[in-house]
């Protein structure tokens, strides 16, 4: 073989081994480029995806800034209509776009702190069946914003710096079924102006509500459960009680002023099924006398009472298909 065949033949194996390397590292020799793979950018989200993201975001990330996506996403925020936002950072903007989720019907702002104009936007969700504005900073001057919400069937306001008055925000509430004003300033004479309303369940525990609640209760109608625990009633208040025919549910516990006489007048609560004495230690075994004719009672709580062994056996005697509950136990 000649010189000039074999630098030919090595010219042709180094083309050929190149071209593997090259072929190796993903590359053509020719010098051809390879198609672009990258990523495409990620597609905007739908109004709907935004308003489903709602639901699924921690608590401490619900922020007026979050909430302030929501405006102007039309349709899709008629898909919205339960928001919890207890403890939420939520401020004066983020009231502000709440106020435009009309199809809302539970809303929860337990723990809101802002001053009550800024609460205004909630008169705008006239749609709302369930609101808790526990713990809020919510007070009389922002009543007036309630008065829209004439859907409204459970209303929390427990621990917040309301007083009587903020009930003149609640008289065109109709529907109304349940009202926990739990420790509150509530003393009980805002009931009055609540004829219209039908009332079934009325918390007022903590409150001063045994000072005036009893003279005005008997215009709840439709009332069924009654918890006033260490609400300041007294023997004389708790007979505005007696008006309460239908009552079902009751729970006076924890109001040491009252006695044996005073409780006399529950015997005329025929419909009575759930009775709480509990924390009442002037009550004694002859109090008690009066549960025998309640015929009704599934449930009685004498815990901390004055009620004796024997009284607590008898009790159960006479009524065998009510739970007894008797310092811890059931009987």
């Amino acid at each position: 073989m000649d010189s000039a065949t074999s630098a030919a033949e090595d010219a042709m194996s180094s083309d050929e081994g190149d071209a593997v390397a090259d072929s190796d590292n993903g590359t053509e020799s020719q010098g051809n480029t390879a198609p672009d793979v990258s990523a495409a950018p990620a597609k905007p989200a739908t109004p709907a995806e935004i308003v489903a993201s709602i639901a699924t975001l921690p608590k401490r990330e619900l922020n007026d800034s979050k909430l302030e996506q929501l405006i102007g996403l039309g349709p899709a925020l008629e898909q919205l209509t339960e928001l919890d936002l207890a403890g939420a950072p939520v401020g004066p903007k983020g009231l502000h776009a709440i106020g435009h989720l009309t199809a809302l019907t539970k809303l929860s702002l337990r723990g809101l702190k802002v001053q009550p104009q800024a609460m205004a936007p909630l008169a705008n969700l006239t749609k709302l069946e369930s609101l808790d504005l526990s713990d809020s900073s919510f007070g009389d001057a922002a009543a007036p914003f309630l008065q829209p919400l004439t859907s409204l069937r459970e209303l929390s306001l427990v621990g917040t710096p309301i007083t009587d008055e903020t009930f003149r925000g609640l008289t065109e509430m109709n529907q109304l079924d349940t009202l926990n004003v739990s420790r509150t300033q509530v003393y009980g004479s805002g009931l009055q102006v609540l004829k219209s309303c039908p009332i079934r369940v009325l918390k007022a525990n903590e409150t001063q509500f045994g000072q005036q609640g009893f003279k005005y209760v008997k215009r709840l109608q439709n009332l069924e459960v009654l918890e006033v625990h260490n609400a300041w009633v007294s023997n004389e208040a708790l007979q505005g009680v007696k008006s309460c025919k239908g009552l079902k549910e009751l729970a006076i516990g924890g109001n040491p002023n009252l006695v044996n006489d005073g409780i006399k007048c529950l015997r005329s609560l025929k419909k009575l099924e759930k009775l709480s004495l509990s924390g009442n230690k002037a009550i004694s075994d002859k109090g008690l006398r009066f549960a025998i004719d309640l015929k009704n009672l599934k449930e009685l709580d004498v815990n901390e009472t004055g009620c004796s062994p024997l009284a607590a056996k008898q009790l159960k005697e006479k009524l065998p298909e009510t739970n007894i509950l008797w310092r811890g136990q059931t009987l």
